[in-house]
């Protein structure tokens, strides 16, 4: 592909040099193939991609593009006021191709994995061609591709997106990180509609300040064309649709576009009130969060083209996602494994739990290392007050010391209901052989992740195998 068509829409400040080319390979990583390659240098955290402008020489790179222009080095550089979002409109026009699916991107601090979920399965029931990309990993046309983050980097994802345009995919519904908005990862991507699911506090350890995080999501919806819904319930999502007549909106209590009525307790069944007509919802998950989820899922459905009918009957077959919200049994005793691994959400998911009527609730959890520090402590607080008892364990420490985080973790906590156990097996062991029955051990944080990561290395572990190896089987 000719230089002058990859850079089509990128703001070019000046270029040193500057001749049409052709280019046969893009990246903004040394390690990939860069012959006949246009090289996009990136400063991160830890590396300047500019300061590695001549090992991409050696690899092939013909062309640089640059945020500033280096006199000493002899190479064709294009210099741009932000590489990130260059990366992303040439990412773009690299890959693009005819047929490119409907986009629909759904962000918020909980809720994603679950309502993205929902809106594939309902497309797909509706007779669709859909691909899902999120935390748990790319799916499409019976493959699944793993994932090391919730949102790929740019090039990563248009390459996605044009392998599923080739497979005839119609929709592709994704997960959209803070992260990735911020690190302009889906600058050039054209959202066919974007959901708001809920903002509450996460990854401060990046954005330093709730407000910037805040930012992040709310600029996102503002920013672009396309369908625009956003959740009532929560007070930034409100905001949003007080200022802006044309968002879309939904709610478990409050009118709007969609919202709940008759809901029954303990379960997922209620009535959604839409375009003036009832309708039954039924669905095999349980907690007032859920009904959130599975309204944005329905009002996201039902604006691409999905008859209301036709997306409420396909709820009724959707199953749990994978680490949320699971229930395993062994006898008279539940377990529940739930990725919640933020105050809100650990917040809901005892508060749902504690409304099943057990006998006595009992949490497990960690936090992970090197991720925001300050809900350590607001955890431990939830944890304590809406918990019969707890286990503070190991979450992934990842370069941290385990026994630095929980201490952390206990200092939130204002009774003496808990008991520290770093192994996070072992400490599932011993909350398991103190249980009555009638009891509901919750298991929070890690959800469908098979590894336990320390020190950069990820070793084998589940929670899921753990309850197998001691009698529990999912339900």
């Amino acid at each position: 592909m000719k230089l002058k068509n990859i850079l089509k829409g990128v703001k070019i400040l000046n270029a040193r040099g500057i001749k049409n080319v052709n280019i046969e390979n893009i990246s903004n990583k040394t390690s990939d193939n860069l012959q006949q390659g246009l090289y996009i240098c990136i400063k991160g955290g830890n590396i300047d991609g500019h300061n590695l402008k001549a090992e991409a020489q050696k690899c092939g790179a013909v062309a640089f593009v640059v945020e500033q222009i280096d006199y000493e080095f002899d190479g064709l550089q294009i210099l741009v006021e932000d590489s990130r979002q260059a990366l992303s409109i040439i990412a773009k026009n690299f890959y693009y191709t005819k047929n490119f699916p409907k986009i629909i991107g759904v962000t918020g601090t909980n809720g994603k994995t679950t309502t993205t979920n929902m809106v594939a399965h309902i497309l797909d029931y509706a007779g669709k061609k859909v691909g899902l990309i999120g935390t748990e990993g790319i799916f499409y046309a019976g493959k699944k591709i793993n994932l090391h983050m919730t949102t790929p980097d740019p090039i990563d994802l248009f390459k996605h997106l044009k392998n599923m345009a080739d497979e005839g995919v119609e929709y592709v519904v994704m997960e959209v990180s803070a992260h990735a908005i911020y690190l302009q990862k889906v600058f050039a991507l054209d959202f066919f509609v974007k959901a708001l699911t809920n903002i509450t506090e996460d990854h401060l350890d990046f954005f330093e300040t709730f407000t910037k995080y805040k930012n992040t999501k709310v600029d996102f919806i503002y920013a672009g064309k396309g369908i625009k819904i956003v959740n009532i319930d929560d007070k930034y999502g409100c905001n949003i649709a007080s200022k802006n007549q044309k968002v879309f909106t939904y709610s478990k209590s409050l009118p709007a576009d969609i919202y709940a009525q008759n809901i029954k307790q303990g379960s997922g069944e209620y009535v959604a009130k839409y375009c003036g007509n009832n309708l039954q919802v039924t669905t095999n998950l349980i907690g007032a969060y859920n009904i959130e989820n599975t309204l944005c899922a329905l009002l996201i459905a039902c604006k691409v083209g999905i008859s209301a009918d036709l997306a409420t009957k396909a709820m009724e077959t959707f199953k749990s996602v994978d680490g949320r919200l699971n229930v395993y049994k062994r006898g008279q005793k539940t377990a529940i494994i739930d990725f919640a691994h933020t105050p809100d959400a650990m917040q809901k998911v005892l508060s749902t739990i504690r409304d099943e009527g057990f006998k006595r609730i009992i949490c497990l959890f960690g936090c992970g290392g090197n991720r925001d520090a300050i809900k350590r402590p607001i955890m431990g607080k939830i944890a304590s007050e809406n918990a019969d008892f707890v286990y503070i364990s190991s979450d992934n420490p990842r370069f941290e010391e385990p026994m630095d985080i929980i201490n952390q973790i206990c200092s939130g906590f204002e009774k003496n209901n808990y008991i520290v156990i770093q192994d996070r097996a072992q400490a599932i062991r011993q909350a398991v052989g103190a249980m009555e029955e009638g009891d509901c051990l919750v298991l929070c944080g890690k959800g469908a992740e098979d590894y336990m990561e320390i020190k950069g290395i990820k070793y084998a572990y589940s929670d899921k195998q753990v309850l197998s190896s001691l009698g529990f089987e999912q339900i």
